[in-house]
């Protein structure tokens, strides 16, 4: 593991190098550079990108991803209580269909091929986009659903910027968070440290006593720190440098069916990015590289299992585009990702070797019509994967209407738990692979920019062969290449804001339809074939009213779940239910410093339901907060 370590230090020592190629004077004109993926700037023609609003990503900022990805976005999250495990499900895929990219690098365990929601809080990011639909050709194995972009970008306004927020929570919980950044005409910095406490001792009406009951055994502690680093060096030319260490200790509570439970978890992940981008000319250069080192340790002394599980990425990447002319562009990059692993259940220390060769081409016939083709040839321990490739088209039908439409071929490879786990792994496994569809709309009307309408519908198809499911074989649960899943569905998406003199409403909802069933029998007399796979609702949606005057803002987010299948024959599901939260927020506005006090309720209607079988989740409850932004007026002599 410690020669890893010095090889991505060298790479970023290589990187710093760079640094001293800076042009001296101060004649020098520098402009903004942008950081945003070269892949998502102009080789995602057909894909639905978007991003969150920062206003909306605030309200959030002391909280998990998971919460926002509940409450604002079509993503399904299985929540197994507050501070517990939560996965995604998106258009009908499993956890492992969604990418999540932290800087343009995929953070899905090697491992699981997952990423546990509940753990990332977005006091780390300053912007997250959803990208729906297929994009393996971009992202590679397991973008399957859909992508979440997580991103820290640069602010090259000379000064300084301070901020902070303290929250108090229902169930004995607090939450902290701080941030000091720096500016200057080369130099962008912000380092931020938060932590959360919570024993979550919540009340919930137990179905199978009869009761009202206290959550047991669910404490919950993190804490963690990112520091962003950019320097420009001259026009157009910006290191960026990233790190992000974080540390969870959790108590697993009991189950509706269990007695006591004694088992807990401890995650422990450090992280290092590192990135040289340069424009010049026709040509926009990027090279990365990145050090994710994971560790969890489960513990269950009831059970009398302690186990360790370590996991290593080392990822290597450069992409080039160049532009050809106003109608023309194209990417051409290789990717390099070393994975190994150190578990109790594994009789190796097995490595993984993946190299991918990916390109993109984009061309604008028109004024009104691009299009683009993607595609990704890669290596797994020198096995050749299946080609992926995507095809997109975005056409402006109408002033206000856009069409968009994109043809993809999609894979994920197994995991090392899949084929190494003892008993039981397969090292044979195939990749899942499958072909996926979809068209939207985009649809913006502006009047008299007091009233603003968006409405985004999208149809989607997708169908995966050799989807990779754990089975009983000889007395042992072996993972093999059975399921064949079918998805198609529904998605809309519907803003509206109206300025009505001092006051600014804005009202959003989201509908999702989604049907995904197994096409294929896994065995004899298979109960479920054809049938909604399990904890994917067919239908759910959300809706957001906000109510800003002066200095209040009222914020109320509902959201809906319909039946929820934990059977695969349907023998047993979840009800439907309705979760509600409202947030109100008065803020203090003094030049560029921002003061903001807010409370909020969540679960108003006291909804009493379950995300996961026999999992509570708690009634109403509260949250009170603070949070304050300052750009104070300090001047330090040279600091260029």
């Amino acid at each position: 593991m410690a020669k890893h370590y010095v090889i991505y230090i060298v790479s970023l020592l290589l990187s710093s190098a760079l640094w001293g190629q800076t042009a001296t004077g101060d004649t020098l004109r520098l402009s903004e550079v942008s950081v945003t993926a070269l892949r998502l700037q102009s080789f995602a023609v057909g894909s639905q990108l978007v991003t969150i609003d920062s206003n909306l990503l605030e309200k959030y900022q002391a909280l998990a991803l998971a919460q926002l990805l509940s409450f604002e976005s079509p993503v399904y999250i299985k929540n197994y209580g507050p501070g517990s495990l939560s996965t995604t499900s998106l258009r009908g895929g499993n956890a492992s269909h969604t990418a999540v990219t932290w800087n343009g690098f995929n953070l899905n365990s090697p491992l699981t091929g997952q990423l546990d929601m509940s753990l990332l809080p977005l006091g780390l990011t300053d912007q997250v986009q959803m990208q729906y639909g297929a994009s393996t050709a971009l992202w590679g194995s397991g973008a399957v659903g859909g992508a979440i972009h997580l991103n820290n970008t640069p602010d090259f306004t000379p000064g300084w910027k301070l901020q902070g927020s303290l929250e108090r929570r229902s169930f004995e919980s607090l939450a902290a968070q701080a941030s000091a950044g720096y500016s200057s005409k080369r130099y962008s910095g912000q380092l931020t440290v938060w932590g959360q406490q919570a024993r979550n001792n919540f009340s919930f009406n137990n179905p199978v006593s009869g009761r009202e009951e206290e959550q047991r055994h669910a404490d919950f502690d993190a804490v963690g720190l990112v520091a962003e680093n950019f320097f420009r060096l001259r026009k157009n030319e910006v290191i960026s440098l990233h790190a992000w260490w974080q540390r969870t200790d959790r108590n697993i509570p009991p189950t509706l069916l269990q007695a006591e439970s004694k088992a807990s978890q401890k995650d422990e992940s450090l992280r290092f990015t590192s990135e040289w981008r340069k424009e010049k000319n026709r040509f926009n250069y990027a090279v990365r590289a990145a050090l994710f080192d994971e560790k969890l340790t489960f513990t269950d002394p009831l059970s009398d299992l302690a186990d360790t599980n370590n996991s290593l990425n080392l990822i290597a990447e450069t992409e080039v585009a160049y532009r050809f002319n106003s109608h023309h562009k194209i990417l051409l990059g290789v990717n390099y990702t070393h994975s190994s692993a150190t578990v109790d259940a594994f009789e190796t220390t097995p490595q993984q070797q993946r190299f991918a060769l990916f390109t993109a081409y984009h061309l604008r016939l028109s004024e009104d019509l691009s299009a683009s083709l993607s595609l990704r040839e890669e290596l797994l321990d020198g096995q050749a994967l299946p080609l992926t490739y995507t095809l997109g088209m975005a056409y402006q039908l109408l002033k206000n209407l856009e069409i968009k439409a994109q043809f993809s071929r999609v894979y994920r490879i197994p995991t090392l738990n899949d084929r190494y786990w003892n008993p039981g792994g397969n090292p044979n496994l195939l990749a899942e692979s499958g072909l996926d569809q979809e068209v939207s709309l985009n649809y913006r009307l502006e009047i008299n920019k007091q009233w603003i309408l968006e409405f985004q519908p999208a149809l989607f198809n997708r169908r995966l062969k050799n989807q990779i499911i754990w089975l009983p074989a000889g007395g042992l649960w072996q993972p093999q290449n059975l399921l064949e899943v079918w998805s198609r569905g529904f998605e809309t998406q519907t803003n509206l804001k109206v300025q009505s003199g001092e006051i600014l409403w804005q009202i959003g909802a989201g509908t999702s339809y989604v049907v995904a069933t197994n096409e294929k029998s896994k065995t004899e007399n298979d109960a479920s074939l054809g049938r909604q796979l399990i904890y994917t609702p067919i239908y759910s949606g959300n809706a957001r009213l906000s109510i800003q005057y002066r200095n209040w803002d009222l914020y109320y987010v509902h959201q809906y779940n319909g039946y929820t299948y934990t059977a695969s024959d349907h023998s047993d599901y979840l009800e439907p239910y309705h979760l509600a939260n409202a947030r109100l927020t008065y803020t203090l506005k003094e030049k560029l410093n921002l003061v903001s006090f807010y409370f909020q309720l969540n679960n108003i209607w006291n909804e009493d339901y379950q995300v996961v079988q026999n999992r509570p989740m708690p009634l109403l409850n509260y949250a009170i907060g603070i949070s304050l932004s300052f750009k104070p007026n300090i001047k330090f002599k040279n600091h260029e």
